[in-house]
């Protein structure tokens, strides 16, 4: 399925193989690697997406199935085919229903992350789609009812460490599963680059790095200067030109 990625750019083509069918080690070396030089809604000049493609190149591939979902998880669009085409094509069809060109960095963003709002875990991509369009040191609001608070106590767990430990937790070999680890890192870097406000009626104790907010008031609050406001943030991905 291609549709918008924090770090790959999209999600689909030879995700299929990096990290779907790799080892552990090279999952871990390949987000730790990249993750930070990683884009959404961007592949051209991506060091993660890049990446990704060459290990579907190595792995041989030779014919893949590509689709495209509506925000109600119905196919708008599907392509099979050689991998980079079928994927390409499909990517395009991703970028125009997701990807929204606007004027500049911002000072603050409102991020209303539905639907993926049932969880933190969920909602943090939502702000990593925001945080490339507010300028550094900005502040950031997110609106999250995260019912399901954290999502997983794994992930609870990870929100209450900083990005050192984190790392330092991965590079020792620790084997369990790495992903809520790995959304926990890039959620961290956007906590030290951005004052962030997470607005939500979930249970967030113990979140490490931003503030809770209780009321709209308060939230707001938060915002200062040139604010874009962004609606369905789990899907929207803004770029500024």
């Amino acid at each position: 399925v291609v549709a918008p990625h924090p770090w790959a750019g999209f999600s689909g083509g030879s995700k299929v193989i990096l990290p779907g069918l790799s080892s552990l080690r090279t999952i871990v070396e390949h987000h730790l690697k990249w993750y930070s030089a990683g884009k959404p809604g961007v592949i051209e000049g991506n060091p993660f997406r890049e990446e990704i493609e060459e290990a579907g190149k190595l792995a041989g591939v030779d014919w893949a199935l590509n689709m495209v979902l509506d925000e109600e998880g119905k196919v708008a669009h599907a392509k099979g085919g050689e991998p980079s085409e079928s994927f390409r094509k499909c990517m395009e069809v991703a970028r125009s229903m997701y990807v929204r060109p606007v004027e500049g960095l911002y000072d603050s963003a409102l991020v209303f992350t539905d639907p993926l709002d049932l969880d933190l875990y969920q909602a943090t991509k939502a702000l990593e789609h925001a945080a490339p369009v507010v300028d550094e040191g900005g502040s950031l609001v997110l609106v999250a009812s995260c019912p399901r608070g954290y999502g997983s106590e794994e992930f609870k767990r990870f929100a209450s460490m900083d990005s050192e430990a984190i790392e330092e937790l991965l590079r020792s070999g620790w084997k369990w599963n790495i992903v809520p680890a790995i959304v926990a890192l890039g959620m961290k870097e956007i906590f030290e680059r951005y004052s962030v406000t997470v607005l939500t009626e979930g249970s967030l104790g113990g979140l490490k790095g931003a503030e809770l907010a209780r009321s709209a008031q308060e939230a707001l609050s938060r915002l200062r200067g040139r604010v874009l406001v962004i609606k369905r943030g789990g899907f929207t991905v803004p770029q500024a030109r």
